[in-house]
């Protein structure tokens, strides 16, 4: 998820295979490397329903580990 991350940024090459390991160990922050925002597309397959929280099945709220799978459709 973290070198799509950094791709997406603009990262390339030798540079992101570092980046992504000292990242990763916590040796260096995300702006040491490139700006911190990220853009992202909607989600591929779009969203549930977005007036229901993310509990009763829809997509609004609070996600925890499965942030994951959201951020996969979003690259």
């Amino acid at each position: 998820m973290l070198r799509k991350l950094l791709e997406r940024a603009g990262m390339e090459g030798k540079t992101l295979e570092e980046a992504a390991g000292k990242l990763a160990k916590g040796e260096a922050k995300l702006k040491d490397f490139t700006s911190p925002t990220v853009r992202l597309h909607p989600p591929v397959g779009g969203y549930k329903a977005i007036k229901k929280p993310y509990g009763m099945g829809g997509t609004l709220g609070y996600r925890g580990k499965n942030i994951n799978e959201l951020l996969e459709r979003m690259l």
